[in-house]
């Protein structure tokens, strides 16, 4: 019996560890199987349900007309409007400003309690450019490229193309330090940030930047080293080889010099690498420290970190509304 594979020449790279895609010939798509058992292990297989779902996806954009041909070929004010929806999702971005309200409808109309990101086109480009007004109007309902979930999809497609700019400047200097640093989120989850201190050619100078945040489910230093491992050489092939410092707080998970982040590194690395206490939490112990002397300070800071422990009790947090507890 003879198959002709070709969903899995034409929608999916055959991965060589796969003993039965092996028999697929990888320029004709035919190969012998063996009747039943060959062939229902093949349909079963994950490379064959992810070509299925491709053809099955490409069969539905070109029914409506979306292929990458089409995309490609956008016209011109849609290309405009792109541009826009962009510039308005970097700026709001890179000031670190909230993009939506509690009346989000994506319909860009004026007199609506919505975010600053529709409100920036109503209030502030639409009365600049009438012209982006009109192309707004005329451009399809499914086409404004304004919903929550494509705002969401902006922001990733722009952060991606950020971390990879960091990641690419960062192979090129070939040395760099790493900083990581960790902060619990509303819901008491620990998400991990991972920064990198690298020279940069271009500017000519020593630049710091983020690569990436990860939730950090196993907060151990071997839960961490994963983090740093699987970021830098899994996802941006940031060889180890050129770790040159590594810049942590004082924590014991993370300088620690028995089973420490620091000392795990090392070890990863086969080779002793300096470590930096971080300097802003140093300053930040150091002034602590010394205004903790001045009684009413002191229990400032005591009352800060006893409110702290209390919101952080799960119960508390579920009834906590911002400024009171619900009753």
């Amino acid at each position: 019996m003879h198959v002709f594979a070709i969903l899995v020449k034409c929608f999916q790279k055959i991965p060589q560890k796969k003993k039965h895609l092996q028999r697929v010939d990888s320029q004709t798509g035919r190969r012998q199987w063996k009747v039943g058992r060959d062939l229902k292990k093949h349909e079963q297989s994950e490379v064959h349900t992810r070509a299925m779902a491709s053809w099955k996806e490409k069969e539905f954009r070109e029914k409506r007309g979306q292929t990458v041909r089409n995309l490609i070929q956008v016209r011109a004010e849609h290309k405009i409007w792109l541009k826009t929806v962009f510039n308005t999702t970097k700026y709001l971005v890179a000031n670190g400003l909230s993009f939506r309200g509690h009346e989000e409808n994506s319909k860009l109309e004026e007199d609506l309690s919505g975010g600053l990101y529709l409100n920036s086109f109503s209030d502030l480009i639409f009365p600049q450019d009438p012209h982006l007004q009109q192309i707004a109007k005329n451009l399809p309902t499914n086409a404004k490229y304004t919903s929550p979930e494509i705002q969401n999809e902006v922001i990733e497609t722009l952060a991606e193309i950020v971390i990879e700019t960091v990641a690419n400047e960062c192979k090129e200097a070939e040395l760099f330090t790493l900083m990581m640093d960790g902060t619990t989120d509303s819901s008491q989850s620990e998400m991990e940030g991972v920064a990198l201190r690298y020279w940069n050619n271009s500017k000519g100078g020593i630049v710091e930047h983020v690569v990436d945040v990860k939730l950090a489910e196993d907060r151990s230093a071997k839960g961490l080293v994963d983090i740093t491992t699987t970021t830098l050489k899994d996802e941006r092939e940031i060889s180890m080889d050129g770790l040159v410092s590594n810049t942590f707080d004082g924590a014991s998970v993370m300088s620690g010099t028995k089973g420490g982040l620091h000392q795990l590194i090392q070890e990863h690395c086969g080779r002793i690498i300096p470590y930096i206490h971080c300097l802003n939490h140093r300053l930040g112990l150091v002034i602590r420290d010394t205004l903790s002397n001045i009684l009413e300070l002191g229990d400032f800071f005591q009352l800060d970190q006893d409110l702290y422990i209390f919101f952080r009790i799960p119960q508390i947090n579920k009834l906590y509304e911002g400024d009171s507890l619900k009753s």
